[in-house]
């Protein structure tokens, strides 16, 4: 699952025959599943997608994603910048990350070939942002 589009109140979901990560599970949950997440990790799954819409939480796993090892955090009201930044000096990228129902969720992952990263966080569509990071 990709996007909740709260304007039209719709869920965008994107699926695909074949992909290049292995098995995939997902958990759909009131509260953010981290005893299934831990359960999952144990079973070589890495965290690929979070979104909240409606009230619940998604949370997809594959696995043979590429992925090293995976960090994940839960925060109350703004994005943990701190521990962002701690993670990026220990060569983790995020992965994946989203906001809902005043709870941010961020997965960091190692060997995610991602390379150097930025982030913006604003109310409206980042445009200038975007122009200017990718010149």
């Amino acid at each position: 699952m990709e996007q909740f589009d709260k304007t039209k109140n719709t869920f965008l979901l994107v699926m695909s025959k074949t992909s290049r990560w292995g098995i995939q599970s997902w958990k759909l949950s009131e509260f953010f599943p981290k005893d299934w997440i831990n359960e999952k990790w144990n079973n070589g799954y890495r965290i690929t997608s979070l979104a909240y819409a409606n009230g619940e939480w998604v949370v997809v796993m594959n696995q043979n994603t590429g992925y090293g090892e995976q960090r994940w955090k839960t925060y109350n009201s703004e994005i943990p910048k701190e521990w962002i930044e701690q993670n990026w000096n220990e060569d983790y990228s995020i992965t994946s990350a989203n906001y809902g129902n005043g709870l941010w969720a961020v997965t960091m992952s190692t060997e995610s070939q991602l390379g150097l990263q930025s982030w913006k966080t604003l109310s409206e569509y980042p445009l200038e942002y975007i122009k200017e990071k990718s010149n």
